[in-house]
């Protein structure tokens, strides 16, 4: 799902793969992201890219409007565990 607002001069794709409970209602989404050419793949490491599906989600789509209410799981990488980047983030959502 790509932004409805622009943001800066780049294009992003975030998607979101379900999370099923035991008896298959959907609990949250992992939110996961595609930049919008393979160039950026390769340019971005690993904490560029995390940050930007954070940023992207919370800032120009909406979590509501990609998890319909439901809990949102985001990949971080070890730097951002340790600098606590998660503690940006809603704990009632994420």
């Amino acid at each position: 799902m790509s932004s409805s607002r622009p943001s800066s001069s780049t294009h992003v794709c975030v998607a979101r793969q379900p999370i099923f409970a035991t008896v298959g209602d959907v609990v949250g989404y992992e939110l996961l992201y595609g930049p919008a050419t393979e160039k950026c793949a390769v340019e971005a490491g690993p904490n560029a890219i995390a940050a930007d599906v954070i940023v992207h989600t919370l800032l120009d789509i909406g979590l509501e409007q990609l998890t319909s209410g439901r809990s949102a799981y985001f990949k971080i990488t070890r730097e951002m565990l340790l600098g606590r980047a998660y503690a940006l983030m809603p704990p009632e959502s994420v």
